[in-house]
């Protein structure tokens, strides 16, 4: 079996919220946060998931805490969609 889950932001169309998977599980009292946390490992494997309501300090690098560094919530580039501007970013010790 394939499918998909849209994940857009409901805000991005509010006359049918109810249509968002994230604001029903909102609603319905699944989760207390509207934030989707995703984590990517290398090596393959199952290892990469994704999480609806909050992060997992598990799910992160090992000693990323402890190194006195600190994880930062990025804003959105508006409330319709999950476009986030950047100049330069760090995934697996490449910048980009």
């Amino acid at each position: 079996m394939k499918g998909f889950l849209g994940i857009q932001p409901y805000t991005a169309n509010l006359q049918n919220k109810q249509r968002s998977f994230l604001w029903r599980l909102k609603e319905d009292g699944v989760i207390e946060h509207l934030v989707i946390a995703f984590y990517v490992r290398q090596g393959g494997g199952n290892k990469s998931f994704i999480k609806f309501g909050s992060h997992d300090p598990s799910g992160m690098m090992p000693g990323l805490f402890s190194s006195g560094k600190l994880m930062q919530m990025i804003k959105t580039k508006n409330s319709k969609t999950w476009h986030l501007d950047a100049k330069r970013f760090k995934v697996g010790g490449s910048t980009f």
